[in-house]
């Protein structure tokens, strides 16, 4: 009978160390709650045919650059009971879409959600109190997650607003970008704060024209997530903005720094005044340089209020 927790993580190489870290965390926490527990890479495809038998809900702990790799390899194996949200904080590259659309083309499994919010691998891997927020238009998948979820280590909230919530998570993180730009370039706490607000404001705009409510912008997945990781010099989108801003440009890209790409090739498509996100594209994309934008950057986040 299908009732424990299947854990997919991305392979530990090429970005998914983050994800594999993460999906550790969700798996002991799980394991804390009482529930069955199983744990599977992406490497190792045969253990999907078990795993896949003995959960009922399955969280894909994955970059959204290799989403649509392991949710295939998941289409295999599940049925239309399972339930799966994952944990991306990013779109797809080259198309833009959310994760919870790549699932619902590459699966059977139409009851889908993300897992989101302010949570520190850190964190839970040290006892410390933690919320998350769970965003899914189907009541079943907020409930299971939160019987598997929920304790005295986690606190987990339901959104059925899907949409925002995944362009929250996602966009939220070139956000990280650019306040490493800002940090690279020496700008101080009240500059970088200036680009937090704008940013949110823009990604809130972006989103309600995707179909997201504003309300979950300034929610967890949201405002929440930025005030765990806005100024967090550890987070590899931070890091990357900020060596991008002293004229290095490391070999791996995180996250957060496609998301740039995607956010500002989604503004443009759909027609959103976006400066701060249209920015950070053209910095992740080369085609301007972090030092040439940054004080016009600053004036037009500052008269859009």
């Amino acid at each position: 009978m299908m009732r424990g927790l299947g854990v997919v993580h991305a392979a530990d190489v090429g970005g998914g160390a983050g994800a594999a870290a993460l999906a550790r965390a969700l798996g002991e926490v799980a394991a804390a709650t009482g529930q069955r527990v199983t744990s599977a890479s992406s490497a190792d495809v045969a253990a999907l045919p078990e795993l896949a038998a003995a959960s009922r809900l399955i969280i894909l702990a994955t970059p959204a650059h290799t989403a649509r790799v392991l949710a295939r390899q998941l289409g295999d194996v599940v049925t239309g009971a399972h339930l799966i949200v994952h944990t991306a904080r990013g779109l797809e590259p080259g198309s833009g879409m959310r994760v919870s659309e790549i699932l619902r083309e590459e699966t059977c499994v139409l009851r889908v959600g993300i897992l989101a919010g302010p949570l520190a691998v850190e964190g839970l891997g040290a006892g410390d109190p933690e919320a998350c927020v769970v965003g899914s238009r189907y009541d079943d998948v907020i409930t299971e997650a939160k019987r598997m979820l929920a304790g005295a280590r986690l606190r987990v909230y339901g959104n059925h607003d899907i949409i925002g919530v995944e362009l929250a998570a996602a966009l939220g993180a070139a956000l990280s970008f650019g306040v490493g730009i800002a940090a690279g370039l020496g700008f101080g706490r009240s500059t970088r704060a200036v680009m937090e607000t704008r940013g949110l404001g823009e990604l809130a705009r972006l989103g309600v024209k995707l179909g997201g409510n504003e309300r979950t912008f300034f929610g967890l997945s949201g405002v929440g997530a930025r005030m765990a990781y806005g100024a967090d010099d550890g987070d590899e989108s931070f890091r990357y903005g900020e060596a991008l801003a002293k004229g290095e440009r490391p070999a791996t890209e995180p996250e957060g720094v496609r998301a740039a790409r995607e956010a500002g090739a989604l503004a443009e498509r759909h027609g959103v005044r976006t400066p701060l996100l249209l920015a950070l594209r053209a910095m992740a994309d080369g085609t301007r340089s972090p030092r040439d934008v940054g004080k016009e950057l600053m004036v037009s986040v500052a008269v859009d209020e």
